[in-house]
């Protein structure tokens, strides 16, 4: 086992939260969390995706595979929901 000064204690996470103010949390599940899941999923390297909804916000937590670099992860993530608002707001 390699030693380090900080090991890694988690593997890397990618957090998203999304205000949607107003909403019920059954609306901010269906309109918000539920099409952010969706895009994310599929992602390379994705363990698990994790998300919660609660009264004007969403939160989704996407779970990595050790090893994946933190930024990689980020960028990946970041391209999924930029797909996923063109998707929703065509120009």
């Amino acid at each position: 086992m390699p030693l380090d000064v900080l090991p890694n204690f988690a593997p890397p996470q990618v957090e998203v939260q999304t205000e949607a103010p107003g909403l019920a949390p059954e609306a901010v599940e269906s309109l918000v969390t539920l099409p952010l899941e969706s895009a994310v999923n599929g992602t390379p390297g994705v363990e698990v995706v994790r998300t919660s909804s609660a009264v004007g916000i969403s939160v989704l937590r996407v779970v990595f595979k050790w090893g994946t670099d933190p930024y990689q992860a980020r960028q990946l993530v970041a391209e999924r929901l930029q797909d996923a608002q063109d998707r929703r707001y065509p120009p």
